[in-house]
């Protein structure tokens, strides 16, 4: 492997690992940025349950509060506000029997609310049933219950009271215990209609209190007689939901609740959390379900189903995303700039490799002339009227080298000092004359015609140039022209002037075989023509000459293209500013 091909396997290598090193990190980087958003979406999902199971749970203690401090076996006055989200209430006595609020009970109202399996769902042992209370015992609880009467009224010693009086008290302490019972109450917060605002804290001076018993009511036996033993209790009967608590009435127990509308519920419920998640839903959670704590009702037996959640929002522009896109930029901008250093560096091999080919060719061949003609001068072998003739040889190799030498060393300067050099207000005819009488000169030993069309009108036309650099320009092109149209039909360099608005137009042609057009393009390169094609195209040279002229041309402001022609020959134009 040379060293060209080492240097390429190595530059694609180390790019192949920064890109893919590039690649993890950008990978890994997304990835956590991923994770931090899902993260914060997670959290924020979580904050907007919690505060959704908050407002339905604050409507759900209003409704059990109220319907807990609803007497038992009575109904509160003004009607019954829950209505709308219940199927109906019912209650079930010892023996099984089975009563209905607002009617009779049908067939399957009376299966689901069978009194053994609804009291096994909500595991509690069966009921008592009803025993005799002694009149004693009503005197007993009558005197432990509070009254409002005044102390001289009740203070009789018991074996002054009679049969009659101690019924009388008996009655009085149950009615005032109720009435305290019920002022006691704390006021429930109002129930929250469907689609209103979460609710705020109620404090206890702003709640509406508990209206009082109604004397209709005081006149019902069975509500004087009845008490609450458990609270509500919620459970699943059948996909079902009921409430439920045990009353004692009349020495006997009782099972009272009511039958919730689970969609109205629901809605009532789902209403007010619309705006943090519009997709959540209410579910079942039987008895021994597991459940995820952070999802389920604290009252009621449900779940709340937060819904299909919207992606993770803020990945388009975020930080991460534009620190790798600036880093995968500025690593693509180095990348590129290394493989153009890369290329320049290979191409300047390549041209060093050509230039140290092409000189070690066009040194050899007149050195080897050099010493070969010497030495038979030198030994006597040459006869004398042939060493004029060897002398011409040598002198003409000298000015090939000397040529070859102010070429490279012309170029090597322009290079290293850039393109300005004096330019001076010349007139054409001062300018192009001596040239041509010099280059007729050179060109007429070596078999070339050369002629200057100057018109007399145009000789006294100033240009700006440097004459010892369209002199180099014109030897060039002669050169080339002595090497391809020497051998032609028509061997000569011919030279014609016109001018154009901004410039002084010097056409040169000669009568070689032309230039191919595939190789028009690459006419201006240096070292355009290696040592193996010179030599097999039996005309030696650098390739140089070209890109040297185009390079003196543009020193002083001029350019030198190449011009297409009818029929045979290379035609190019040297512009020449004017002053």
């Amino acid at each position: 492997m040379n060293r060209r091909a080492a240097l390429l396997s190595g530059s694609a290598l180390a790019m192949a690992v920064l890109l893919g090193a590039l690649a993890w990190i950008a990978r890994t980087a997304l990835a956590l940025e991923r994770g931090q958003a899902e993260a914060r979406a997670r959290a924020a999902l979580e904050e907007r349950v919690r505060l959704a199971l908050w407002r339905m749970d604050s409507s759900l203690a209003a409704f059990l509060a109220q319907e807990n401090a609803r007497p038992a076996g009575g109904a509160l006055p003004g009607g019954d506000p829950m209505r709308p989200y219940l199927r109906l209430r019912f209650e079930i006595d010892s023996t099984g029997r089975l009563a209905v609020a607002g009617g009779p009970a049908s067939d399957a109202d009376r299966r689901l609310l069978a009194r053994d399996p609804l009291l096994a769902a909500l595991a509690q042992a069966p009921l008592a049933a009803p025993r005799p209370e002694s009149p004693l015992q009503a005197v007993a609880a009558a005197r432990a219950t509070p009254t409002t009467r005044k102390p001289e009224e009740t203070r009789h010693r018991k074996d002054e009271a009679s049969p009659q009086l101690e019924a009388e008290i008996a009655n009085q302490a149950m009615i005032n215990s109720a009435e305290f019972s019920q002022r006691q109450q704390i006021a429930a917060p109002p129930l929250v209609p469907i689609g209103s605002p979460p609710l705020s804290p109620v404090s206890s001076a702003s709640a509406a209190p508990i209206p009082p018993i109604s004397p209709s009511a005081r006149s019902r036996p069975a509500d004087r007689t009845a008490r609450i033993k458990t609270p509500l209790q919620p459970v699943w009967r059948d996909g079902e939901l009921l409430l439920a608590r045990r009353i004692e009435r009349g020495g006997g127990e009782a099972l009272e609740g009511i039958w919730l509308d689970r969609e109205a519920v629901r809605a009532w419920l789902l209403g007010p959390t619309r705006d943090l998640l519009p997709a959540a839903d209410l579910r079942p959670a039987p008895n021994g379900e597991k459940v995820d704590p952070g999802r389920q009702l604290a009252l009621l037996p449900l779940r709340l189903d937060p819904g299909p959640q919207p992606a993770p929002e803020g990945l388009g522009g975020s930080p991460a995303r534009l620190g790798l896109a600036l880093a995968t930029a500025a690593i693509l901008a180095v990348a590129l700039a290394a493989g153009l250093l890369i290329a320049a560096a290979l191409r300047l091999a390549r041209r060093r490799d050509v230039f140290v080919s092409a000189v070690t060719h066009e040194l050899r061949t007149p050195l080897t002339t050099f010493r070969l003609y010497t030495e038979m001068l030198d030994e006597g072998l040459v006869a004398a009227d042939r060493r004029g003739e060897y002398v011409a040889t040598l002198r003409a190799q000298a000015d090939r080298l000397g040529h070859l030498v102010e070429n490279v060393l012309a170029f090597a300067r322009l290079e290293r000092r850039g393109a300005a050099v004096a330019a001076e207000a010349i007139p054409l005819g001062s300018l192009l004359q001596p040239i041509a009488e010099r280059l007729s000169e050179d060109l007429g030993r070596r078999g070339l015609a050369v002629s200057l069309d100057l018109p007399p009108a145009l000789a006294s036309e100033r240009a700006r140039a440097d004459p010892i650099a369209v002199e180099r320009i014109l030897q060039n092109l002669a050169d080339n022209a002595a090497k391809y149209a020497a051998a032609g039909e028509s061997p000569r360099f011919d030279l014609a002037v016109t001018l154009e608005r901004r410039n002084a137009l010097l056409t040169a042609r000669d009568g070689g075989p032309g230039i191919p057009r595939a190789e028009r393009s690459r006419l201006f390169r240096p070292f355009h023509k290696s040592a193996a094609q010179a030599a097999t195209a039996g005309a030696p040279g650098l390739g140089l000459g070209l890109a040297l002229s185009r390079a003196l041309a543009r020193s002083f402001g001029g350019d030198l293209r190449y011009v297409e022609r009818e029929g045979d020959g290379a035609g190019f134009e040297l512009a020449l500013p004017r002053a």
